[in-house]
């Protein structure tokens, strides 16, 4: 934090400047980040030991040959452009082969001598000034022997996966002990949780358990019930901490992919401008020019130009050790950590406030977060309100940057408290329902025996004048009696049986307001239903009844 504070341009994370991290960030990792140029090494290797005065005396012979392919009026400096322009368009010609055949198959792929002599074969110029291009080419082909097996050494290093792999690992370990002071915050203090442990629960969950045993460490047992709770909404924010951080590693790892063949074309590219800029090179390709030229003026036939070129060509040596010195790794495992880690900040875009906020530092004056404790629900409620509201009209106002952001602790146990009593309540609707239809045909069952052992008692009803819907009301109204009566037990035993449980429950958790209750209206309720139920269950057997012959009925035994 210190270190920070004391360079207000730089991020510490990355060892970058605020700003060149907001411009480059987008475009993820690239040459740059991974591999590094000595060019004042390369340049020194790459100069060769080149005898001019030896090149000079080359093109001055005069041989009886004639000049060929060259115009009568090109100038010196014409005659050096064309042959930079064809030499820049071998060079590129040759690293673009290399870098194609890397992309056929990168596993199979070797730089050697045979990759570079067929690039150079193919990339050999047939200009009119090819007889001192072709030279300097396979002046370049030498360069490139030297600096291939460092380059992909270099490549291999930046893109191994074992890096990588470790670097997302820190990364994310970055990232969890980030998230794992903001998680610390937000749960109670009675639990005793600091940073530490936070990024433990973050790693590796915690259980009720450990709830348990924290709270009455701290003088505030709880019961297993609310320990299992407050666990479920503690690991569900960690959970939901783990997967913003989990996607937030991926979408940066999506966006910061390291294609090797740009890294190797890249790094090829850094060979090829030390090379044509060098001065003696570009001092043979002066010494030619002006040699030409002045043949040219003085009209004198066939120079040695041949044997000129090959001498440019010659005298421009190679220092392979020194090319190899010139390419490094510009990063280590830890470097390479600490790059991809201030990538995976947190996905925004980084700030000195911003490190300052992850580092923990805090200005009372200029305060980034509040924590409110409200009384009771209703104040809790209310207070969500306003702030929704406040939201809103920030919205509406387009003053996006003035929206509070806030979390719920409150809300998050309770949802999860709600997530826990619905699937009970789903499991025990369900044994109640079965128990209601087995009860429905158990009592339509035992209302159809009676109606069978009551056929003469029907028959001799009807004789004397009762009607179909009469010997059906009997049926019903006794069906009614029955469940009105059974709905009556139940309740009584539900409240007898209540006496005991209550105590049992006040006994485990020490919470005297913690009672089980069963409403009056949910008492009469249940009633109801019984006799509905009843009812439904007694309607064939009262119908069968009803339509009974009264001759067969009174024959019956």
């Amino acid at each position: 934090m210190k270190i920070q504070l004391t360079n207000k341009d730089i991020d510490v994370f990355s060892g970058k400047s605020f700003d060149d991290i907001r411009n480059n960030n987008s475009e993820g990792l690239g040459f740059d980040d991974m591999i590094s140029i000595d060019e004042s090494k390369l340049k020194k290797a790459l100069g060769g030991d080149m005898d001019t005065s030896k090149i000079q005396k080359d093109i001055a012979k005069i041989a009886e040959n004639e000049i060929k392919d060259l115009s009568a009026n090109d100038s010196a400096e014409k005659i050096e452009s064309d042959v930079n322009a064809a030499l820049k368009k071998g060079c590129d010609g040759m690293i673009d082969y290399i870098v194609s055949q890397y992309k056929k198959d990168p596993d199979k792929f070797s730089f050697d001598d045979d990759l570079v002599t067929k690039a150079l074969s193919d990339n050999l110029d047939t200009g009119k000034h090819s007889q001192i291009v072709n030279p300097l080419l396979k002046g370049y082909g030498e360069v490139l022997k030297a600096a291939g097996p460092k380059i992909m050494e270099s490549i291999a290093a930046a893109t191994d996966p074992a890096a990588q792999q470790a670097a997302q690992a820190a990364a994310k370990e970055a990232a969890q002990k980030q998230a794992a002071s903001e998680l610390a915050k937000n749960i109670p203090d009675t639990l005793g949780i600091g940073e530490d442990d936070a990024l433990n629960i973050i790693q590796n969950g915690i259980t009720a358990d450990e709830v348990k045993q924290r709270a009455a460490a701290s003088g505030a047992p709880i019961a297993d019930e609310q320990a299992a709770v407050i666990a479920q909404g503690i690991n569900d924010q960690a959970d939901a901490l783990n997967k913003s951080i989990d996607d937030s590693l991926a979408e940066q790892a999506s966006q910061n992919q390291v294609d090797p063949a740009e890294i190797l074309k890249s790094s090829l590219e850094q060979t090829e401008e030390p090379y044509l800029s060098n001065e003696k090179v570009q001092d043979g390709i002066d010494q030619y020019g002006q040699g030409i030229e002045m043949l040219q003026d003085s009209q004198v036939v066939g120079p040695a130009l041949g044997e000129a070129a090959e001498a440019v060509g010659k005298q421009f040596n190679v220092d392979p050790s020194g090319i190899a010195d010139a390419f490094t790794m510009k990063m280590d495992e830890d470097e390479i950590t600490r790059l991809i880690t201030a990538y995976v900040s947190g996905g925004e875009e980084t700030s000195y406030d911003k490190n300052l906020k992850k580092l923990g530092y805090a200005n009372v004056d200029e305060p980034f977060s509040m924590s409110f404790y409200l009384k009771d629900f209703e104040s809790k409620e209310n207070f969500l309100k306003f702030i929704e509201d406040y939201n809103q009209t920030m919205q509406d106002n387009g003053d996006e940057d003035m929206v509070i952001s806030y979390s719920d602790i409150t809300g998050v146990i309770i949802k999860s408290v709600k997530s826990i009593t619905n699937a009970v309540s789903y499991v025990l609707i369900a044994f109640v329902a079965i128990s209601l239809i087995v009860s429905s045909i158990m009592i339509g069952v035992i209302t159809y025996i009676s109606v069978l052992e009551r056929t003469k008692e029907i028959g001799i009803l009807r004789a004397i004048g009762a009607s179909k819907r009469d010997i059906a009301r009997i049926f019903n109204a006794e069906t009614i009696i029955v469940g009105a009566i059974a709905g009556l037990i139940g309740i009584g035993a539900s409240l007898l049986l209540l006496i005991p449980i209550n105590r049992l429950l006040i006994g485990l958790t020490n919470i005297a307001s913690l009672k089980a209750v069963l409403p009056v209206s949910g008492g009469i309720a249940l009633i109801l239903i019984s006799i509905f139920l009843t009812f439904i269950a007694g309607l064939i057997p009262s119908g069968m009844a009803a339509r009974k012959d009264p001759v067969v009925a009174l024959r019956t035994d």
